[in-house]
């Protein structure tokens, strides 16, 4: 008879502990080589004019695609433009995946070229949660990273993390092992409404559990910027409490929270962006502003759709976000770009000698990014126009190639739809481009973008804009202009170009 799950906790751990201690003694092979910059977003729309001082002062927040255990790794190894970030981080959040033996997919609306009133959906795959060793290697998968994540908190720093029912009981077992037992804060409870089958045989699974641990026994809680109304009289036990203030200042919240999940939300005028599992912006903000303030480096290393960096920069802290799946970080670069973020950085985790664990499912919610030939995008004459100290740079889109294999991960009928569209409306295809007008052929700066909007409802555009203008202090000679465009699935091209000016 096999060994049961809980017989393998301890082997499980050890060997984790065996690989986090093997990165941990060649971080110089991560050091300036693992992390590459895509590109350094500056979401100004067209104003490029002082673009760049943010970026030369401080912090500037950094999206990275890849695995999250070669990103930990260069962030605590550091590089020549950034320092080892070990004990520099005041708050981690991490969603991760949770056992559930699924693949997520996120819908794509798209014009539908038979019906111009309305639109047509395709689900492309955001991650899949299946693991070739069941439960054993998603535990082996979680180990290293903790550990490591456990050696960037700094000594006040916390880190949270949020599971349900499937594998967070033994998760909180290999965190009291390795953030100690002693240092659990909160078991939080996260409650939410949603329909059940009128044939369940059991009561309707409707909570998460977020475990939240501190680094020691000195840890950040804020509790005025968490507190509470009372939301009704007082009742017994009470003695000794001044009722009249604590109705004034309100109370620190129970330790479960009653929060609607992300899809009955608009919040700012933001609605769920279509990506699977996209958690609310009140929980994220809540954890934020109770375990860290304005100016801390706080981080995500299972990023998802972008939400818990998003609410990061708009409560003033600096961030990191990682995840290893395309769709995510294609999802939090629109969603940061298109919101207001001060400029960062979405970089790319190349390969290293370095290695890593091989226990995920390996499936093509995993891949990097891929390529496609500049003959995919067609453009139409680039215009410069020169005027006093001032010129205007103006670049329009004309068409757009779908390469064939790249449907090849949509079933039959979205495959059908994805072509449909491409045939009549190609240039709908297009999620995400932006325009770098002095590419430097290293680092790609895009000074003006355009994404489509989610899932399809009023008042979102389903298409980008196919015009591109940008304003721009005069400069003498040509310009070399870089257009970089991503599709609905995720292939990104790329076109440089010669900019010659004009009377």
């Amino acid at each position: 008879m096999p060994p049961s799950l809980l017989e393998q906790l301890p082997e499980i751990i050890a060997a984790g502990r065996k690989q986090a201690a093997h990165i941990l003694r060649n971080l110089e092979a991560y050091g300036g080589t693992v992390l590459q910059t895509r590109e350094m977003v500056m979401p100004a729309n067209g104003v490029a004019a002082g673009a760049t001082q943010d970026l030369e002062t401080g912090w500037t927040g950094r999206l990275i695609h890849g695995d999250n255990l070669a990103a930990m790794a260069a962030l605590l190894a550091g590089d020549e433009q950034m320092p080892s970030l070990r004990g520099k981080l005041d708050l981690i959040y991490i969603d991760p995946p949770f056992d559930s033996r699924s693949d997520y997919h996120m819908k794509v609306a798209l014009p539908d070229p038979m019906r111009p009133a309305r639109t047509t959906q395709i689900r492309r795959q955001a991650y899949s949660d299946i693991w070739r060793g069941g439960t054993a290697s998603y535990l082996a998968m979680l180990v290293p990273r903790l550990i490591l994540m456990r050696e960037l908190l700094a000594d006040t720093g916390s880190i949270y993390v949020h599971l349900d029912w499937h594998a967070g009981h033994y998760v909180k077992v290999i965190l009291d092992d390795i953030m100690g037992r002693q240092n659990l804060r909160n078991e939080i409870v996260w409650c939410y409404h949603g329909p059940g089958s009128p044939r369940m045989r059991q009561f309707n699974r409707k909570h998460d559990h977020i475990y939240w641990y501190s680094k020691s026994d000195a840890w950040t809680f804020n509790a005025d910027d968490v507190r509470m109304p009372l939301s009704g009289p007082l009742g017994g036990g009470w003695a000794g409490i001044d009722r009249a203030a604590l109705a004034q200042r309100g109370k620190i919240p129970e330790d479960w929270w009653e929060m609607a999940v992300a899809a009955r939300l608009r919040v700012d005028g933001i609605r769920r962006t279509g990506y699977a599992t996209e958690k609310p912006n009140a929980l994220l903000e809540r954890i934020i502003q109770a375990s860290s303030g304005p100016g801390a480096l706080v981080a995500d290393f299972f990023g998802g759709s972008g939400a818990f960096a998003y609410n990061a920069e708009r409560l003033s802290r600096n961030w990191i976000s990682v995840d290893i799946g395309a769709a995510a970080c294609l999802t939090a670069r629109k969603r940061l770009a298109g919101h207001g973020a001060r400029p960062f950085l979405y970089q790319t985790v190349r390969s290293h000698p370095a290695p890593t664990d091989q226990s995920s499912s390996g499936t093509s919610g995993h891949r990097l990014p891929q390529a496609a030939s500049r003959q995919h995008l067609l453009l139409h004459p680039v215009e410069r126009r020169i005027n006093s100290g001032q010129e205007t740079l103006q670049v329009r889109l004309k068409n757009y190639v779908l390469p064939s294999p790249q449907a090849n991960e949509l079933d039959a009928d979205d495959r059908s739809r994805l072509h449909a569209v491409a045939d009549a409306d190609p240039l709908a295809l297009i999620e995400y481009w932006a325009v770098d007008p002095d590419y430097d052929g290293n680092v790609f700066c895009s000074t003006w973008q355009s994404h489509r909007s989610g899932p399809a409802h009023a008042g979102q555009a389903l298409r980008v804009s196919t015009l591109a203008v940008l304003r721009l202090p005069r400069k003498h000679g040509p310009r070399q202009v870089c257009i970089r465009a991503v599709d609905v699935l995720g292939l990104e091209t790329e076109v440089v170009l010669r900019a010659e000016a004009s009377a």
